[in-house]
């Protein structure tokens, strides 16, 4: 295949065909020329996807906007179909190939995910799925376009965030009413597109073979390593474990706001009454906000300063046990620690330790080294 142009136009299906042609008809001899086929696949699949997720954006960022609607719809119409049917002729040249048992190890999880794809692909779901992008992207447009008078001005949902902030109750609740009933003005249009939505998704699984569309979906997410009834049985852990924490923090919320009773306008308010944090007004604001960066010789001098630690750090030598007992120690009581990478930048010991004894305000932690987390650990007795 010819090398694809660093300014490749991939909304373009004339620009893209002569590509998957080629794949098409490329001959294939042996696992190395596979590999070669798999490699471009994938690199012409890149500007592909790209192309595809800067068109989305686009759509939603601007519902408004007809031609930028209509650059999507052209995409969804004219090229994501004729892709459907490329992509189960070069899967199966993949599968079919009489050296695809050669190919390293590597590819196994790849070659997993190409079988499933070519055991659930019917070609009478290709307009189906057509169909549910055009209602998905007739919700998104929906949503997009609503506003509410509040505060004298016409307002987005996100900029009546702030509102729901507010310490004053009848603002609050003011703010929430009037987001409920711009709401309801498409509330019948909506549920008519979730009820389209239901039976050409259960019209999609029954094509594949499938009782419903969560088994289809399953399938076509390439959900290998856990199964429907895993996801049952988290469902029934959180509602035994998580849900009782949930209503005492919602208990503990009424009683520190005084209230009689707990209502949706309430549930994002400081229950310190503290006000809420302005959003910024100029992108200088935010730019100013994110440049103060400190290297790590200097963290020390903020983490007395945090009031929320927040980790997203991968394991290398210079992050692993970053966050040690000293560190934690000088972090004030108020502060929350947060962690979304790896389980090494912090030391679990310590912060289990200064949790139990009240000297921080609490954790959320998503990464652990040893998953499912052992029932040794300290973190079920924190």
């Amino acid at each position: 295949m010819s090398v694809i142009p660093s300014d490749f136009d991939a909304t373009e299906w004339q620009n893209i065909e002569p590509f998957m042609r080629e794949l098409k008809e490329r001959k294939l001899s042996c696992s190395s020329c596979l590999e070669k086929f798999i490699h471009d696949r994938s690199s012409l699949g890149e500007f592909i996807s790209e192309a595809r997720a800067r068109i989305y954006i686009k759509m939603t960022c601007y519902v408004d906007d007809k031609e930028v609607q209509k650059s999507w719809m052209d995409f969804v119409e004219n090229i994501e179909p004729k892709l459907s049917e490329y992509s189960d002729i070069l899967n199966r040249r993949i599968i079919e190939h009489p050296s695809v048992g050669d190919l390293p190890e590597k590819y196994s999880v790849m070659l997993h995910g190409l079988k499933t794809d070519i055991d659930i692909f019917r070609e009478e779901n290709i307009p189906l799925r057509t169909q549910d992008t055009k209602l998905v992207t007739e919700y998104n447009e929906i949503c997009g376009v609503q506003t509410v008078q509040f505060d004298g001005e016409e307002k987005t949902f996100s900029m009546m965030a702030i509102y729901l902030e507010n310490t004053d109750r009848t603002i609050r609740e003011a703010a929430y009413r009037a987001i409920d009933e711009r709401r309801m003005q498409d509330a019948e249009r909506i549920s008519e597109i979730y009820d389209e939505l239901i039976q050409i998704r259960h019209q999609t699984a029954l094509n594949s073979g499938f009782e419903g569309f969560q088994q289809y979906m399953f399938a076509a997410m390439h959900r290998f390593d856990y199964t429907i009834q895993d996801c049952l049985k988290f469902h029934d852990s959180i509602e035994a474990i998580c849900q009782p924490l949930r209503h005492q923090n919602d208990e503990k919320r009424r009683t520190t706001l005084g209230l009689d009773s707990l209502r949706p306008w309430d549930l994002s308010v400081d229950i310190l009454s503290r006000p809420p944090l302005a959003p910024f007004n100029e992108v200088n604001e935010m730019v100013e906000g994110c440049s103060k960066v400190v290297t790590t010789e200097k963290i020390d001098i903020v983490l007395p300063e945090a009031d929320i630690l927040y980790l997203a750090l991968p394991e290398t030598p210079d992050t692993k046990n970053l966050i040690n007992r000293k560190r934690l120690n000088l972090l004030k009581p108020s502060c929350g620690v947060v962690n979304i990478g790896r389980q090494s930048a912090i030391d679990y010991e310590a912060l289990c330790e200064k949790l139990n004894n009240k000297e921080l305000a609490g954790a959320i932690l998503d990464v652990f080294t040893h998953e499912p987390i052992e029932t040794s650990s300290k973190i079920w007795n924190t």
